[in-house]
């Protein structure tokens, strides 16, 4: 997706000490972080990774072909 700006928006998911962690970026910046765990962790994940995005278009992203 791109924004306004004509900046990315990129999602990531790190295995970290912590947890599983998903990080949505818009250019450089971070806009949200947040930590997995337990044994539904990559499925909470997936629906917060398909779920972030849409929160974004509604506020005026699109999506890049």
């Amino acid at each position: 997706m791109v924004g306004p700006s004509g900046r990315a928006l990129t999602c990531a998911a790190f295995d970290t000490e912590f947890g599983l962690e998903l990080r949505f970026s818009y250019g450089d910046d971070l806009m949200r972080s947040e930590l997995f765990r337990g044994l539904d962790r990559d499925e909470r994940r997936a629906e917060a990774a398909d779920a972030w995005p849409i929160a974004l278009i509604q506020e005026g992203l699109v999506e890049q072909e």
